[in-house]
């Protein structure tokens, strides 16, 4: 064989190797960098306690904006207890066999909302659009404590009062606070206005009254 021959082809040889040798170095680096990226994202607080939410099958979630305005859901298998307090007026609902009831407390009857269960599903579905999403981390200071917080933009799912709701999601961000791994507070920012509220859930056990229709309560349709 020509010697130049020769030489071209081992050229060629020594090209493609090396084209073969990068393209695996770049697969291997964004895989990689993939693999980290997951790994950051399953830090988040946030992130692992959306986890437990999904696993759960007993919990309460309580939101409060100050005394006169607070929601407070009780979960336990496919039972739920939803209590809302605005401006001082209470309304409650128990969710059993797949249906809602609205209680009212002032006439002591009962209202039923058939096949609606969504007060099992919604502390889940509020956490459950954070998934995948990037948030931003830092640290704050509320009522004298320092706070760990995970921020996300647009975002604006956990409002109380949703008046304050805006269609343009770019005016939007929330901040979840954490003491250690509990989740505290969450802030959300509308623009210049904010809304702050206190946090607390809990995975114990729920007590079965929560879910009882009381017995001197009548169906209000009959």
């Amino acid at each position: 064989m020509n010697k130049k021959v020769l030489v071209i082809l081992i050229t060629i040889v020594l090209i493609i190797s090396i084209v073969v040798i990068g393209v695996v170095f770049i697969n291997r680096s964004q895989k990689g960098g993939q693999s980290a990226n997951n790994e950051q994202i399953k830090d988040k607080k946030t992130l692992q306690l959306y986890n437990k939410i999904l696993e759960a099958k007993v919990m309460t979630f309580t939101k409060t904006l100050d005394d006169n305005n607070k929601i407070f859901i009780a979960i336990k298998d496919n039972k739920g207890y939803k209590e809302i307090t605005v401006n001082g007026n209470t309304q409650k609902y128990v969710v059993k066999d797949g249906d809602t009831y609205y209680l009212d407390e002032t006439t002591e009857k009962y209202y039923i909302y058939k096949s609606n269960d969504t007060i099992l599903t919604e502390i889940r579905e509020q956490f459950e659009n954070l998934d995948n999403k990037s948030f931003l981390e830092g640290k704050e200071k509320i009522d004298g404590k320092n706070y760990n917080y995970e921020e996300v933009l647009r975002y604006q799912d956990f409002l109380f009062n949703y008046d304050l709701a805006v269609k343009d999601l770019e005016l939007a961000k929330t901040k979840l606070y954490y003491s250690g791994k509990k989740l505290t507070y969450i802030k959300t920012t509308i623009g210049d206005v904010e809304e702050l509220l206190k946090i607390d859930i809990s995975f114990k056990d729920v007590k079965d009254e929560y879910f009882d229709i009381p017995q001197n309560y009548q169906n209000g349709e009959e």
